[in-house]
């Protein structure tokens, strides 16, 4: 019994000894590619170079005109309205006649009463719109929901100046092919230097 104890004994120490040599040894000898595959390869960090392409964004102003009064048909019907049309500005009479040319972008007349109410969309190279210091003119074709055209017509007195604009009143009329069909009186505002904002 103490025999079989003691080679029990000496088979452990053996065992400890040979794992403290050989783990060790065995660690050493890993193939440099085993090593590189176990080392974590640092994060590459990207750096943000400034874009010079990036341009702000720019928005045209746009003066806008737009009235509303009443509408008298042929008949004397008193009937209600409103106009309102987007404008850019083309040129510059200078100060010696103070006149300037715009460009319509778009727009639309309603006309209405208690029982209807019709839309007319602007067609803008049609139109043509002058202002001077005493006031404007504007005349062009409408198309309405049917598909019509129609000649608008407008001569604008100036009433007074007031913030960002002025305030006229605006006489006109409304005709097809066959002759009149309204005559159109607005009290009529143009808003000047007007961005919109961004979507709209």
């Amino acid at each position: 019994m103490k025999l079989k104890t003691k080679i029990t004994s000496g088979t452990i120490v053996l065992s400890v000894i040979a794992m403290a040599l050989v783990v060790p040894r065995a660690l050493a000898q890993t193939s440099p590619a085993q090593n590189a595959s176990t080392q974590t390869t640092p994060p590459q960090t990207t750096s943000l170079q400034p874009t010079s392409d990036l341009k702000p964004i720019q928005r045209e102003a746009t003066d806008i005109i737009k009235g509303e009064g009443a509408i008298v048909d042929t008949s004397g019907g008193l009937l209600k309205g409103h106009y309102n049309i987007a404008l850019v500005s083309q040129s510059d009479g200078g100060a010696d006649t103070g006149t300037e040319q715009y460009a319509v972008k778009n727009g639309q007349f309603i006309i209405s009463n208690n029982d209807f109410s019709d839309a007319y969309k602007v067609n803008p190279s049609s139109w043509t719109v002058t202002k001077d210091q005493n006031g404007y003119t504007a005349s062009g074709t409408v198309t309405g929901q049917d598909g019509s055209t129609y000649n608008v017509s407008l001569t604008a007195k100036l009433l007074r100046e007031i913030r960002n604009g002025a305030l006229y009143e605006a006489d006109g009329t409304f005709s097809d092919n066959s002759g009149q069909i309204y005559d159109l009186h607005y009290i009529s505002q143009m808003v000047e230097h007007h961005t919109p904002l961004l979507g709209s």
